[in-house]
């Protein structure tokens, strides 16, 4: 059985995102097809570093997004991976907590989105921005087994 520890754990690095065959049965638009459907535009869907958990081989790495309303909307926001982190595997170390969502990000009407909030009024152009942590680690680390070279997103 899948589970989300198997995203990508690759070795000395960063793991490769990619979601394992049993996961990806979920039919997810792309970018380009939601910003065809809604009025919205992706500004931002990177990758960052050391958002992940440590192991032999670090898992997935994180990402952070920006995601533009250019419509009067309302938004809900669910952020998983705050209080159930992805597991290590085999002693690798579970990934930090996914963490900060921003709702008019860069305004004076910014929010900070600690796990849910629902029906968030968005301007027109307004900005909501996140950090999704990785996926788990796999093996002991080396060294002291700590979880170096992992790194959370700042409150």
């Amino acid at each position: 059985m899948a589970t989300q520890v198997e995203r990508g754990a690759a070795y000395q690095t960063d793991g490769w995102g990619l979601y394992p065959p049993v996961m990806t049965g979920v039919t997810l638009p792309s970018i380009e097809m939601n910003e065809i459907q809604y009025p919205s535009r992706v500004l931002l869907h990177e990758y960052v570093e050391d958002f992940t958990g440590a192991g032999k081989w670090r898992g997935t790495p994180g990402l952070v997004v920006q995601i533009q309303h250019l419509e009067d909307s309302s938004t809900s926001v669910m952020m998983a991976g705050v209080r159930n982190t992805t597991k290590g595997f085999a002693g690798g170390h579970d990934a930090p907590p996914s963490n900060k969502v921003i709702v008019n990000y860069g305004t004076k009407d910014a929010q900070i989105v600690e796990e849910t909030a629902f029906g968030v009024k968005m301007p027109a152009e307004g900005i909501i921005q996140f950090y999704r942590a990785g996926g788990g680690g796999w093996g002991q680390s080396f060294g002291t087994g700590s979880r170096a070279g992992t790194r959370g997103r700042e409150k």
